[in-house]
C-alpha cells in the first residue's frame, strides 16, 4: 500500500526476504485474510487510532509454516507476502482438523467473537442471546454462544440466514423487532447502527462494530491464549469456518476464475497493478515484516465478494458519485411546413475552434 485511497494505491512488489530479529521468527506464509479494518486502513479512515509507515504491507490474519511447523498468529500487518516476521509467542499451532489456508480465516474474527462472548458479554446457560450480523464474527459468536449453553436468536440477512440455521441458530429473523419477548444479551456484529430496544431491562448490549451510548463498545485485543482456545474448538469440530470464504492469490494478477472453497460465487477485485518505481519497493521501516519475498499467497475473504458486494460494502465510505447529467429534453415537433424534424448528434467533448482565417 504506496498511501491511502482507493485500490489504486495498492501494488504488487518485489522486495528483500525479512531477516527476523531477538524473539521473532520467520513465517512462510500460506495464506492471510483481509477484515473491514483493513478497509479503513487503505481508505485513510484510522489514522487518528494508528498511523502506518508507507509503503505498507496489508494483512494481519497469519497461517503458515515456521520451520515446517503449521502456525497461525494476528501480526501488525505484513501478512499479505510469501514471508512475514512474527514475534514467537504471538502464534499458536494451527488447527490440523481443517487445511492450513483456511485456518487464516480464524484470528481476528476468531478474537473478537471469543471475547465478545466469554469477557464482554459473560454469556450463561438458559440465556436469550441476539447476535446481529451473521458475518465472519457473528458466525463463530452465534457457535459460542450455542457452546455456552445459550438460545442464540440470529438477526441475519436474506444471504446470510441460511448459514445461521446451518451453525446452530434456535431462530432467525430479519431484525429484533420481529422478536415478541425481549433478550438478555445483544451482541451487534454489524457496521450500522444499534437496536437496543429488544434487550430486557439490565440487559448486556456488546457491540464489536459501532460505538453504542449505554452498553460496552471494545476493541479486539491480541490474545494467543484465546487463539489457541479456539483452535482447540475447531479440532474437536464444535466451531466451523464458515465454508463460503473465497482464497484468492494476492501476489499474482487476478485471474478470471479465481479459486474458491465452494460453488458460492465469488469475483476478483480490480487487478492491483505491479509497481515499476523500483523507489516504490523500499521496505517500510516501522516494521520488517514489511519486507518479504513474493510468491503465491492466498487471501481468505470471510464473506463471499463480488465487485457489486464490494460497491455496497465501500458506499459510505468513497465519496458520492457525480450526479448524472440531466436527459436532453426532446425536440418539438416541426412546425406545419418547415423542414422536417432531423435529431441532433449526440454531443461529443467540448472543443476550441481554431481562429478564421485571416
Amino acid at each position: 500500500m504506496h498511501g491511502y485511497g482507493d485500490v489504486s494505491v495498492l501494488s504488487y512488489d518485489d522486495v528483500p526476504t525479512p531477516t527476523p530479529g531477538a524473539g521473532e521468527v520467520l513465517v512462510h506464509v500460506e495464506a492471510t485474510s483481509f477484515n473491514p479494518s483493513e478497509l479503513g486502513l487503505r481508505r485513510g479512515l484510522l489514522r487518528h487510532l494508528f498511523d502506518v509507515d508507507l509503503p505498507h504491507t496489508l494483512g494481519n490474519d497469519v497461517a503458515g509454516t515456521v520451520d515446517g511447523r503449521p502456525v497461525i498468529g494476528l501480526l501488525d500487518g505484513g501478512a499479505a507476502a510469501t514471508y512475514a516476521i512474527a514475534l514467537e509467542n504471538a502464534l499458536v499451532p494451527a488447527p490440523s482438523a481443517i487445511p492450513l489456508a483456511h485456518a487464516a480465516a480464524l484470528p481476528i474474527a476468531g478474537l473478537t467473537a471469543w471475547q465478545a462472548v466469554h469477557e464482554h458479554a459473560a454469556v450463561a446457560p438458559g440465556q436469550r442471546v441476539l447476535i446481529t450480523g451473521i458475518g465472519a464474527v457473528g458466525r463463530l459468536a452465534l457457535q459460542l454462544a450455542r457452546n455456552a449453553g445459550a438460545h442464540v436468536i440470529a438477526a441475519a440477512s436474506p444471504r446470510s440466514r441460511d448459514a445461521a440455521r446451518e451453525l446452530g441458530a434456535a431462530q432467525v429473523v430479519g431484525n429484533g423487532r420481529e422478536l415478541d419477548q425481549p433478550v438478555d444479551v445483544l451482541l451487534h456484529c454489524a457496521p450500522a447502527p444499534v437496536d437496543a430496544s429488544v434487550l430486557r431491562p439490565g440487559g448486556t448490549l456488546v457491540s464489536a462494530t459501532v460505538p453504542v451510548p449505554t452498553g460496552i463498545h471494545f476493541v479486539t485485543r491480541n490474545d494467543p491464549a484465546h487463539l489457541a482456545a479456539l483452535v482447540t474448538l475447531v479440532d474437536q469440530g464444535k466451531l466451523r469456518l464458515h465454508s463460503s470464504s473465497a482464497l484468492r492469490d494476492v501476489t499474482h494478477p487476478p485471474r478470471s476464475a479465481p479459486t474458491t472453497t465452494n460453488t458460492s460465487t465469488s469475483e476478483c477485485p480490480v487487478p492491483i497493478p505491479r509497481a515499476t518505481d523500483p523507489n516504490n519497493t523500499k521496505p517500510s521501516t516501522k516494521s520488517s515484516a514489511a519486507a518479504r519475498a513474493r510468491r503465491s499467497v492466498y487471501a481468505v475473504v470471510t464473506e463471499p465478494f463480488s465487485r457489486a458486494g464490494a460497491t455496497e460494502f465501500e458506499t459510505p465510505i468513497d465519496p458520492a458519485p457525480p450526479a448524472p447529467a440531466p436527459a436532453p429534453s426532446p425536440e418539438p415537433p416541426p412546425a406545419p411546413g418547415s423542414a422536417p424534424h432531423r435529431p441532433r448528434p449526440p454531443a461529443g467533448p467540448a472543443t476550441t475552434s481554431p481562429p478564421p482565417a485571416t
